[in-house]
């Protein structure tokens, strides 16, 4: 694994399944977030519950899992959904599919 942490490992699988990341930040929480379609946005961080929720940076060893929610319409609404939560501690595993969801609600835009 040549990345330093486990958000630099997310982006740059990301950046292969050419999917463009930003880095994220509200109050004390750190997300990457995608930009889906016009108004709707993808928000991932640690899962919830875990020892690194709403955290991105730290080593890839102590990852306990991402979270993920996509908001449909984040100008002009609140609809926001849960569309992956996993307690998977193998970051190459959970990543993938994290992608493969991602792309899923991306394909479905």
């Amino acid at each position: 694994m040549s990345a330093s942490t486990a958000v630099q490992f997310l982006r740059n699988a990301c950046s292969r399944a050419q999917i463009t990341t930003q880095l994220y930040a509200d109050g004390a929480s750190r997300c990457v977030a995608i930009n889906v379609g016009v108004n709707g946005l993808i928000l991932i961080s640690g899962a919830a519950g875990g020892a690194r929720e709403n955290e991105i940076d730290y080593h890839p060893r102590e990852h306990q899992g991402w979270g993920a929610v996509y908001y449909s319409d984040c100008v002009h609404g609140d609809d926001v959904r849960d569309f992956y939560q996993s307690t998977d501690p193998d970051l190459v595993q959970d990543t993938s599919r994290l992608l493969a969801a991602v792309q899923n609600i991306i394909a479905g835009h």
